[in-house]
C-alpha cells in the first residue's frame, strides 16, 4: 500500500467513477451467499447474466488506464515489475481463494495472471503505434482470428459449437499447465482464465486502450461523441461475431468480449459527458457528493475487487463450533443476519456492501491507495 499525494486535477474523473461503478456491483453481488438468483450468477456455458458483465468490464476499464498511462512513452521497468509481482500475487490469491496449499494440484492461471499478462502484451503490442484506430483494429484482429479458431474448433461438437465435453483448447492447457494444476484440475473441461481465454481477453484491453486514448489525446476532437461511437458500434458488432459462437464468457467468445467491452465504453462515455467534458461539469454540483462512494471505490478497485474474493473464501472456511457441530463463519453470520427482516441473502450482501464501502471511504479520506 502507497499513499499517493498527487494532484487530482491530473486525473481523468470519469474513469474512477466508472470503475468504482463496476466494483461496486461486483462487492454487491458476489456476495449474494449459493442458492437463487440465478440472474446474479455466472451463466453455466453460453448466456449472460449480470455478474458475467463484471470482470470484462473492469478489464477494458483496465485498458483505459493503460491507453491514458502509456499514451506519451511507456516505462518498461514498471511494466514488468508490475507483470511479475501480479503473477506472483495471483498463486498466492489462487491458494486463499481455492483454499489449497498444496504444491501439486495449485492452480497456476487465475484472474490475476491474466490481468498480468494481457497488460503485458497489450503494451506490447500497443506500443507500436499510439493511435485509437490502431487499438481497434489490433482488437478487431484478436475477435476474428479466435472467433475462426473457435468456429473450426466447435464443428465436430454438438451443434457446431464448443461445449464442456467439446473443448480442444482444454487439452492445450492440460498440456501446456497440467491437468492437476487447471481450474478444478480439468474435471469441468475449460479454464475459465486458460490461454485461448488469454488472448480473446486482450480484445477488451484493446478496446479500453482505444477509449483511454481518445480520452488522453490532447488533439482529439469531440471526444464524448466518439467514445458513444465506439462503444454503440461494439454492440452492434456482437451479434455479428455470435456467427462465431453464442456469447459466453466461460470461453470469453468474441460476441461476448464485444458486447461486454462495448457497454464499458458507454458506462465510460455517459460519465465523461457529464463529469469530464467541459460543456457539462458537475464536479461543484450537488450530485458530486453522491459520487464520492464510486470515486472512493474506484480509487482502490484492485484492492476491493480482488480483496472481496479473499474475504469470501476465509468466512467460507474458516469453521466455529456450534450446537450443530462445526459451522463455517459464513453460514454463522447468516445465521445472525437471518434475525432481521428481508431476504437473509441479500441482507448479507449488503451487509458486506457496506463494509467495504466503509473501508474505501476510509482508504479515500486518508488517500491511500493500493498500487502495483
Amino acid at each position: 500500500m502507497e499513499t499517493s499525494q498527487s494532484a487530482s486535477s491530473k486525473r481523468i474523473y470519469s474513469v474512477d467513477i466508472a470503475r468504482g461503478f463496476v466494483v461496486a456491483f461486483s462487492v454487491l453481488l458476489s456476495h449474494i451467499p449459493p442458492g437463487g438468483y440465478l440472474f446474479f450468477r455466472h451463466a453455466e456455458w453460453y448466456g449472460l447474466t449480470l455478474l458475467d458483465l463484471i470482470f470484462p468490464a473492469f478489464l477494458t476499464l483496465f485498458g483505459v488506464g493503460l491507453g491514458i498511462a502509456y499514451f506519451r512513452r511507456i516505462r518498461w521497468k514498471k511494466v514488468i515489475r508490475r507483470t511479475v509481482i501480479l503473477m506472483i500475487i495471483g498463486l498466492l490469491y489462487n491458494a486463499v481463494v481455492h483454499w489449497n496449499a498444496d504444491f501439486s494440484t495449485w492452480r497456476i492461471t487465475g484472474v490475476l495472471q491474466l490481468y498480468a499478462v494481457s497488460g503485458l502484451v497489450a503494451v506490447l503490442v500497443l506500443s507500436i503505434n499510439r493511435t485509437w484506430q490502431f487499438s481497434v483494429l489490433a482488437a478487431a484482429i484478436v475477435m476474428f482470428t479466435y472467433g475462426v479458431w473457435l468456429s473450426l474448433a466447435g464443428k465436430p461438437c454438438a451443434e457446431g459449437v464448443i461445449w464442456p465435453d467439446c473443448n480442444p483448447f482444454a487439452k492445450i492447457d492440460a498440456a501446456l499447465f497440467g491437468l492437476s494444476h487447471m481450474y478444478a484440475q480439468g474435471t469441468k473441461g475449460y479454464d475459465p482464465e486458460g490461454l485461448a481465454v488469454m488472448f480473446s481477453a486482450l480484445a477488451n484491453v484493446f478496446l479500453g486502450a482505444a477509449a483511454g486514448r481518445i480520452i488522453i489525446n490532447p488533439q482529439q476532437k469531440k471526444k464524448s461523441r466518439l467514445l458513444f461511437m465506439l462503444g454503440g458500434v461494439l454492440l452492434l458488432t456482437a451479434p455479428l461475431f455470435a456467427f462465431f459462437a453464442p456469447v459466453g464468457k466461460r470461453m470469453w467468445t468474441p460476441a461476448f468480449a464485444s458486447l461486454t467491452a462495448g457497454i464499458a465504453v458507454l458506462l465510460l462515455a455517459v460519465l465523461f459527458f457529464l463529469l469530464d467534458d467541459k460543456s457539462l461539469r458537475l464536479k461543484k454540483s450537488p450530485a458530486y457528493t453522491g459520487l464520492y462512494l464510486l470515486e472512493a471505490f474506484g480509487r482502490n478497485s484492485l484492492l476491493i475487487y480482488f480483496g472481496k474474493y479473499l474475504l469470501a473464501s476465509v468466512l467460507m472456511h474458516l469453521t466455529i463450533a456450534g450446537k450443530a457441530g462445526t459451522v463455517s463463519v459464513r453460514d454463522k453470520l447468516l445465521d445472525g443476519i437471518s434475525l432481521f427482516p428481508g431476504d437473509p441473502k441479500l441482507n448479507y450482501a449488503l451487509f458486506f456492501f457496506l463494509f467495504w464501502a466503509a473501508l474505501a471511504i476510509l482508504l479515500h479520506r486518508q488517500r491511500w491507495y493500493v498500487r502495483v
